[in-house]
């Protein structure tokens, strides 16, 4: 999806069919062991329809901001049973409260899709027509690969004093990777402050936070591809 964004791409549609084989056997219409279809045929919808980032509750608090791109999901299917390789007779259907042709929403759905990763990091299913939400659901070790929880990176990466005044540390027990950006978000994900750091494995970084008014924080860390989110509290 990336670097794709709201407002200059199409919904693209792709279809297939499922089919269901069976026999069907019904005195009362001359059948016996007659073959049968259950033909579904699915066109699914993908459409970007927002970006923006995104927090999500975790048990240790709230997570920090994530760039996504929101993608609209529609899947709907029109169903036709066929027997003999003719369709079936509307009076067998009507028995069996079946309809030729009967279309249904298989999927609606909205997801949230961050750089790198093919699975959404947050999906809301919805109604057929996008008014009413049924469930929301996350990926708790997804959240972790994005480095928003604690991982081995993670683990490596402490951040003192907390709560801090003037100036902040950031101390990386494995020299292993090398620190390359820091971003400081408050807590409606708003960026505060964002520093590019030249790629040397260094044991210590100091960053003065003199500029941030009292509050908590995340002090987003990133390293070549991993990535560390430590709350911070700023106290004066």
């Amino acid at each position: 999806l990336f670097p794709a964004s709201f407002g200059n791409n199409a919904a693209v549609s792709s279809s297939y069919d499922f089919t269901t084989e069976f026999e069907l056997t019904v005195n009362a219409f001359g059948l016996n062991a007659t073959p049968g279809q259950n033909v579904q045929s699915v066109v699914k919808t993908i459409e970007i329809v927002g970006y923006g980032q995104l927090t999500l509750p975790l048990p240790s608090g709230q997570s920090a901001p994530i760039d996504v791109l929101l993608v609209k999901h529609v899947e709907v299917a029109e169903n036709n049973v066929f027997l003999g390789g003719q369709p079936a007779p509307q009076p067998l259907l009507d028995a069996f409260g079946v309809t030729q042709g009967q279309v249904d929403t298989l999927n609606a759905s909205y997801k949230f899709y961050a750089e790198n990763y093919d699975l959404p990091v947050l999906t809301i299913l919805m109604n057929e027509d996008f008014t009413e939400v049924y469930e929301m659901y996350y990926d708790i070790d997804l959240l972790e690969t994005l480095g928003l929880t604690d991982n081995a990176f993670s683990n490596n990466i402490t951040l003192f004093p907390n709560p801090a005044q003037g100036k902040i540390s950031i101390v990386q027990d494995n020299m292993q990777a090398s620190i390359n950006q820091v971003i400081i978000y408050d807590l409606s994900g708003k960026e505060v402050k964002s520093i590019e750091i030249q790629n040397v494995a260094v044991p210590q970084i100091d960053i003065d936070v003199n500029d941030l008014i009292n509050g908590v924080y995340f002090v987003k860390v990133n390293s070549n591809g991993y990535a560390a989110t430590k709350r911070l509290i700023i106290s004066k």
